[in-house]
């Protein structure tokens, strides 16, 4: 299994670099990834340096050394191999491991599953797929109650609006 890290936004100089937006809150992280597979072939890229312009990440790999090889890659996901994720602290999640759970009322009816996660500037909000539509719940304690990955679910308490 794989995790999305980031997405391969434009290259960057001419000597075959990549800009990165990253999935991460950590960017730091990316100083420690030895190789990423690229794009739904998970093509394996050696990491050789990695570099921070604003909040992107600069990536270049042994594989490339100038533009005309990478401006391909315009648009790809990034990925690492689960074994070689960063532990997270208590209460924080892996956004791929987000997506796909069922969601639930604090009475356990079940409401939908989790679609996407939006990562706003104050929190992040969880978009529930429900058989009414769309909801979007802020990733707040008041509304989150729990999250079990393990089991597959998340329990929440939304207000009125939040669910169709």
């Amino acid at each position: 299994m794989y995790t999305t890290v980031g997405k391969i936004v434009n290259t960057h100089g001419i000597k075959g670099a990549i800009k990165v937006y990253p999935y991460t809150d950590d960017n730091s992280r990316f100083k420690l990834l030895k190789e990423v597979y690229c794009g739904e072939g998970k093509t394996i890229f050696h990491v050789n340096e990695v570099n921070f312009h604003k909040n992107m990440v600069i990536l270049a790999f042994d594989e490339f050394d100038n533009i005309n090889q990478v401006i391909k890659l315009k648009g790809e996901l990034l990925y690492i191999k689960d074994e070689d994720r960063m532990p997270l602290k208590e209460n924080r999640y892996y956004i791929s491991d987000l997506i796909g759970l069922e969601v639930r009322n604090i009475s356990g009816q079940t409401l939908g599953s989790l679609v996407d996660v939006y990562e706003g500037y104050a929190n992040d909000v969880y978009y529930i797929n429900t058989e009414k539509g769309m909801g979007a719940i802020p990733a707040v304690k008041e509304f989150i109650k729990k999250i079990s990955i393990e089991e597959g679910y998340m329990i929440v308490d939304p207000i009125e609006g939040m669910m169709p």
